[in-house]
């Protein structure tokens, strides 16, 4: 667990620059951000959620979107549940969902993503519940005491990224840019692993979809 100063510091000290005499505290914040910015896109075991909405009849909108979504799961992001079948609903391009749209009804098949929202075809002959699976967004760290789950559960991949960064960008120091890219990838890799383990079972695969 850490937060925005905790890593600061960290970084600092594998700097050999407690004072931020070489690059200032802004600055380290700001690549502190970045790094988070590259891994909130990525699935781990503590960032997606699924929650139930359910589907007005007739209307191709999907209401109540969870307010803190990044972006649906790529893979069963949205799933019908019906009479305890689960009926996975396929992503399409806008054009596409435009050519196969002729405001029939019935089971929700398709959907596609526009002007921030997320729209259904077939449009729901009844109100079904709706599975939508997410990844959360995360806002900038910004005062020191600020955390979120990155910082409280990969502190460590965020730091050597944060510091692979530095060194790329704001010491040209290829070497040491090398090296803590490279333990980044080490503690995403175990990361990894525990997600592999805590998403591999009591959750909707994709072998548990009726697929249309």
């Amino acid at each position: 667990m850490a937060t925005l100063a905790d890593l600061r510091t960290r970084i600092a000290e594998r700097l050999k620059d407690p004072s931020f005499q070489t690059i200032s505290a802004a600055s380290v914040n700001l690549v502190i951000n970045q790094t988070l910015h590259y891994y909130k896109y990525r699935r781990f075991w503590f960032n997606d959620s699924e929650v139930d909405i359910t589907l007005n009849v007739g209307d191709p909108l999907v209401p109540n979107i969870p307010a803190d979504l990044l972006t649906e799961l790529p893979t069963g992001g949205l799933v019908i549940n019906y009479s305890t079948v689960f009926y996975k609903i396929e992503k399409r391009s806008g054009d596409i969902y435009d050519q196969e749209n002729v405001s029939g009804v019935g089971l929700p098949y398709i959907y596609c993503y526009r002007d921030q929202n997320y729209y259904l075809y077939f449009y729901p002959n009844i109100a079904y519940t709706l599975k939508f699976r997410y990844i959360h967004d995360y806002a900038d760290l910004v005062n020191d005491s600020d955390n979120n789950d990155f910082t409280n559960n990969c502190d460590m991949m965020m730091m050597y990224n944060a510091l692979s960064r530095i060194y790329g960008e704001y010491k040209q120091d290829p070497t040491m840019e090398k090296y803590y890219t490279s333990r980044a990838d080490d503690e995403e890799k175990n990361i990894n692993r525990r997600s592999d383990i805590l998403n591999g079972s009591g959750t909707l695969t994709l072998d548990s979809y009726l697929l249309m």
